[in-house]
């Protein structure tokens, strides 16, 4: 039986490399691929293996941090176990990899040598695609957010 998950607002963490834990096993353990993606304006994460294999756990959330959290539980659990009541997503971006996805562009993470790589990877032919490395998930999420936040990228407030 699936799980109804609803969220508080989300705070912060102190400690990235024990937030999102499970997406770092599936990424560096599992060698698996956690695509972020935007469907009328809901944010979609899916854990699946490489070249389009089978999903093994996807989160649809409001936010892009909301549905990183759902598509983690949902790939611990065994996949499907998960469903979100949402019809939209939040048009108010709650921190810069949200916006960017939100813009239509997509977070790409994957392993390259026994190293965690987040890329945003841009749909748009005036951006790049940038990538960071770290040693689990959370850690490379902050350093790519915090680049974003460096360069004041916040497409949705101009």
């Amino acid at each position: 039986m699936a799980t109804d998950v609803r969220f508080k607002p989300f705070e912060s963490s102190e400690h990235p490399e024990r937030f999102f834990a499970g997406l770092t096993k599936a990424i560096l353990e599992d060698d698996l691929i956690v695509d972020a993606q935007i469907d009328q304006s809901l944010r979609v994460v899916i854990v699946h293996e490489r070249n389009l294999g089978p999903f093994r756990g996807w989160g649809m959330m409001p936010t892009l941090r909301q549905a990183l959290i759902v598509a983690e539980l949902d790939y611990l659990a065994g996949n499907n176990k998960f469903v979100s009541h949402y019809l939209t997503g939040s048009l108010a971006p709650e921190e810069p990899l949200d916006d960017w996805v939100l813009q239509g562009n997509d977070l790409y993470c994957h392993k390259d040598h026994n190293k965690l790589i987040i890329e945003a990877v841009s749909n748009h032919p005036d951006f790049r695609s940038i990538a960071y490395a770290g040693e689990d998930f959370g850690s490379a999420y902050e350093k790519l957010n915090g680049h974003f936040r460096s360069v004041g990228y916040l497409h949705s407030s101009r």
